[in-house]
């Protein structure tokens, strides 16, 4: 989620968690969110989320986005 989540951050993540087999980064959607405030936020891009996944598949088998 943008403004919560650098990519930096999902990448640290990933790192902690290589090896696994699959990975999915989830796209944010701004709807019945806890907080209301963050239906306010727009989400981030397709490109940018498919550049992540370009960078941490090396991980994973398989990675992508959903």
């Amino acid at each position: 989620m943008p403004k919560i989540h650098s990519k930096e951050d999902v990448i640290n993540m990933a790192r902690w968690i290589k090896g696994s087999k699959i990975y999915y980064l989830q796209q944010f959607r701004p709807e019945k969110t806890i907080d209301p405030e963050f239906e306010n936020i727009k989400p981030y891009k397709e490109e940018y989320l498919k550049g992540i996944i370009k960078e941490i598949s090396p991980y994973f088998k398989i990675c992508e986005v959903r």
